[in-house]
């Protein structure tokens, strides 16, 4: 959810340098990826369709999300989930062991910076659910490239040592 996908763009290349392929899910009405190798922009394909959808999802090693409907269909699967660009942690956060994830920012324009984690929980009800915070004191930063491909390269490693364990 308003979220740009060029800003992904780092974390595919880091997948498909350990082998993986990225397969981007959604509708046509999206904004198209620059050509990739191992990388398939599928609702631009002929492929796309709800049943296909249904497939990837089932087939898919794991998954990494913005909050979404396609979401919970995975997470029905139960399957592996990275989530970026988390813009409500009180109902939606990560539900499973294997699930991790990190949210977007709020910067407070009168203390002219971007509000800790602490400072996000402690603040007002709604200030919990960060995409219906329509004040005019706070300005919603999506996670940038590199917060997007640190994560993607960490939560790769976790699969891989399939050590979870929270510190």
């Amino acid at each position: 959810r308003n979220a740009k996908i060029g800003n992904y763009i780092e974390a595919f290349n880091r997948i498909t340098e350990k082998g993986g392929w990225v397969i981007r899910m959604g509708d046509d009405t999206m904004t198209k990826l620059p050509k990739m190798e191992k990388v398939i922009d599928y609702p631009f394909t002929k492929f796309k369709g709800d049943l296909m959808d249904v497939f990837l999802l089932m087939r898919c090693k794991y998954f990494i999300a913005a909050h979404s409907g396609i979401l919970d269909a995975a997470l029905l699967f139960q399957k592996p989930v990275l989530l970026v660009n988390m813009y409500i942690w009180n109902f939606s956060y990560p539900w499973f062991e294997n699930t991790r994830g990190i949210l977007k920012h709020i910067y407070s324009h009168s203390k002219k910076r971007t509000l800790t984690v602490k400072e996000m929980f402690e603040g007002s009800w709604s200030m919990q659910d960060i995409n219906r915070t329509t004040s005019e004191e706070y300005e919603i930063v999506e996670n940038s490239p590199d917060e997007i491909e640190e994560a993607v390269v960490e939560y790769m490693d976790l699969l891989e040592s399939q050590k979870f364990g929270l510190s």
